[in-house]
């Protein structure tokens, strides 16, 4: 992050949940001709955001013991609760 503010000519990708208030966020279009759009949680779940991507989370078989416990935590009220507080997106339900 230091080094790309050092350098006027840098350009960083970085996640929501790691973007701090000293850093520029810029919009983006998926043609020159716009719509820009800014990175929030509502322009990656609307799919206006352009470079937001899902997340996934693979098991060896079906997920059983702590990997299990983990999983059904982080899908929980709470997990994405927590989640969503750290400025990452949460889930939308479905």
């Amino acid at each position: 992050s230091a080094e790309i503010r050092q350098n006027p000519n840098a350009i960083g990708y970085d996640g929501l949940g790691y973007v701090t208030p000293d850093q520029k966020v810029v919009a983006v279009a998926r043609t020159a001709e716009g719509p820009y759009v800014a990175p929030s949680v509502e322009t990656v779940n609307d799919g206006s955001y352009p470079i937001a991507r899902p997340l996934y989370m693979y098991t060896n078989g079906q997920p059983k013991g702590v990997i299990k416990d983990y999983l059904d935590w982080i899908l929980s009220e709470e997990g994405q609760r927590i989640v969503a507080e750290l400025g990452f997106v949460p889930l939308v339900p479905e």
